[in-house]
């Protein structure tokens, strides 16, 4: 996780962002608040890297994470099949469904990580897009 300011920047400083009572204090950092947030999406991407690692290897079940990549930048975490097809959530339990149990449980609980992956990239992505605006040369902060 990144620090910034001496304080953690996780879900406390980003529900800090949208309950903030005044902009003043998000102007005065908002600079490093946007490469804070910036590091902490480079950590995101290289922890759902390392989720698509663990499932590549052929291990006869079929299933494989990949990245997904946008146009706009984000990235998130996909379910396919050995031929690259993408499952829904429906599928891919009815696929884990079928397997022993320590294997189903392996898969359900690497599910669990993507979706709260995918989540904190959003969530990271969009404040990183919300301090934008106090960035310009326009705001400057009176005290």
């Amino acid at each position: 996780m990144v620090e910034g300011e001496g304080t953690y920047l996780g879900l406390d400083a980003l529900a800090a962002l949208w309950t903030a009572q005044d902009g003043a204090s998000l102007m005065r950092r908002s600079g490093r608040l946007a490469l804070d947030l910036s590091e902490l999406l480079g950590e995101i991407e290289t922890e759902m890297a390392q989720c698509c690692a663990l499932t590549q290897a052929d291990n006869g079940v079929g299933l494989r994470l990949t990245l997904q990549r946008r146009a706009t930048g984000a990235v998130s975490l996909r379910w396919k099949t050995e031929r690259l097809r993408s499952l829904s959530a429906q599928e891919l339990v009815r696929r884990v469904a079928d397997l022993p149990v320590e294997a189903g449980r392996w898969y359900a609980t690497l599910t669990v990580k993507v979706r709260w992956l995918n989540a904190r990239e959003r969530l990271v992505r969009h404040a990183r897009g919300s301090t934008r605006p106090f960035l310009g040369e326009g705001f400057r902060c009176i005290d």
